[in-house]
C-alpha cells in the first residue's frame, strides 16, 4: 500500500512541487519548498514520509506545506491514511482469527486424543475384569462365572463402579 501510494504521489504531487521549486521567488518560499522536497522528493523519501503521516508524527505540517502547492493534497494524504489503516486492521484481524482457529483445532485434537486414551484405559480395565471373572481360563464367560463375580468383593466393587448391582447378575 505504501509503495503504491508513493508511486502515485510521485506521479501527481512531486511534479507540481518540482515546478513550484523552479518558480519560487522569495527566500522563504525556496526554504519551504526545499524542506518539502526533502520529505517527498523521491520514492524512498515519500515512502518514509507516508509512514510518518500514518503514525501521525507531524503530519499536519507536512499536509499543510504540501497543500500550499498542491491544493488537493489533503485527499491524497487522508486517502492513504484510511487505506493503510484498513489494510493494517484487516491484517491484525486475520492474524487473530488464524491464531484462534489454530488454537481451536489444537483443542479439538487434544480432546480427541484424551477421549481415545480414556477409552483405551477403560477397555484395558474391562479386559482385566473379564480375565478375573473367567475362573476356568477358557477365554469365555459363562453365566455361572458372571453370576459368581458378584460374590467376589473386589469384582463386586468393580461392578458397582460400572453401575451394576448384585441383583442384576442373578
Amino acid at each position: 500500500v505504501t509503495y503504491a501510494f508513493a508511486v502515485f504521489g510521485l506521479m501527481l504531487m512531486v511534479a507540481e512541487i518540482a515546478e513550484a521549486r523552479k518558480l519560487a521567488s522569495t527566500l522563504e518560499e525556496v526554504e519551504r519548498l526545499e524542506s518539502l522536497w526533502s520529505l517527498i522528493g523521491g520514492i524512498d523519501k515519500l515512502m518514509y514520509t507516508l509512514i510518518q503521516v500514518l503514525t501521525m508524527d507531524s503530519f499536519h505540517s507536512i499536509i499543510r506545506d504540501t497543500q500550499m502547492y498542491v491544493p488537493w493534497a489533503w485527499v491524497y494524504w487522508y486517502a492513504y491514511m484510511a487505506v493503510a489503516c484498513f489494510v493494517l486492521m484487516n491484517l491484525v484481524t486475520a492474524i487473530i482469527v488464524e491464531n484462534a482457529f489454530t488454537s481451536s483445532m489444537n483443542d479439538l485434537e487434544t480432546a480427541a486424543a484424551e477421549k481415545a486414551a480414556q477409552q483405551s484405559r477403560e477397555m484395558a480395565e474391562l479386559r482385566k475384569l473379564f480375565l478375573l471373572m473367567d475362573t476356568n481360563g477358557d477365554g469365555t464367560l459363562c453365566w455361572d462365572e458372571f453370576r459368581n463375580s458378584f460374590s467376589d468383593p473386589f469384582l463386586k466393587s468393580r461392578w458397582t463402579m460400572l453401575d451394576f448391582q448384585a441383583d442384576e447378575g442373578r
